[in-house]
This record gives structure tokens, C-alpha cells and sequence, in this order.
């Protein structure tokens, strides 16, 4: 299965997940947001008006798929290297310390 398959698939899984029978409807949905602190619920309202600028799914998925097959690319190319994710664990824990 290549790549781009995989993340079709992928959006498809996401996408039933979204309109499953335990999804909460609108009406339910606001009237649990109106339960939340002030303080919460201002919070959440930044994050929903940021979301408005982010890309769709089916534009983010692009997007990942275009970077997955040209970090792939320069793999092959030898203009990037694998990293063996120990060592990559290994400098982060490094830096934090």
C-alpha cells in the first residue's frame, strides 16, 4: 500500500470516527461548553477562532503527504540521513537537562 492510499484510508477511519453514533451533536456540545468556567470557555473560544485559519483535512493531508514523500526522496537522494531514534532520545534528553 503505498503512501498516499495509506492516508486516504487513514482520513476515512478518522472521518467515520467523527460521525459515530458516541459523537456528541451541536446542541449537546454547546450546552456543555456553556457548563465551563468563564475562564475555560474563553480558552476554548481562542482555540476554535485559530482553527478558522488552519488548513482543511483534506489540505493537511496533502501537506503531510508531500513532506512524508520528499523527506523520502531525500533519503534516497542521500541529501538526509536516518537517525536510529535511540540516539535522536539520546540528544533531546541531552538538551532538556
Amino acid at each position: 500500500m503505498n503512501l498516499i492510499k495509506f492516508m486516504s484510508h487513514f482520513k476515512a477511519e478518522i472521518e467515520h470516527l467523527k460521525y459515530s453514533e458516541n459523537t456528541m451533536n451541536i446542541n449537546q456540545l454547546e450546552s456543555e461548553t456553556m457548563r465551563l468556567k468563564i475562564d475555560d470557555r474563553a480558552r476554548l473560544a481562542e482555540k476554535l477562532l485559530l482553527s478558522l485559519d488552519a488548513p482543511s483535512e483534506e489540505e493537511n493531508l496533502q501537506l503531510w503527504v508531500a513532506e512524508a514523500e520528499r523527506r523520502l526522496r531525500d533519503l534516497r537522494e542521500g541529501k538526509a540521513k536516518e537517525i536510529p531514534a535511540d540516539e535522536v532520545l539520546k540528544k533531546v534528553r541531552a538538551a532538556i537537562v
